[in-house]
């Protein structure tokens, strides 16, 4: 099966001067989010069956996340028209 690849990244926002922070923000190096170690996600997709998967790493400020959609012939289920 073919998949289609879409690539994404995120950087957390800066601190302005305006801003409110709350007491339980605690925002690092001018920074709303910061992660010293990396946070790995994913959806539980399978590469069979025509899953969408997604992979995501988060550290420091940054987000990187990967996703494969599944392309080529859609299978018809019974009731599909």
């Amino acid at each position: 099966m073919k998949y289609k690849v879409t690539v994404s990244t995120v950087m957390a926002g800066k601190i302005v001067p305006n801003d409110i922070i709350e007491d339980w923000e605690s925002p690092k190096f001018g920074r709303y989010w910061w992660f010293w170690s990396p946070c790995f996600n994913s959806n539980g997709g399978k590469f069979k069956r025509g899953d969408c998967v997604d992979f995501s790493v988060q550290w420091l400020c940054l987000s990187l996340g990967l996703t494969f959609w599944p392309q080529g012939e859609r299978t018809e289920r019974k009731g599909d028209k």
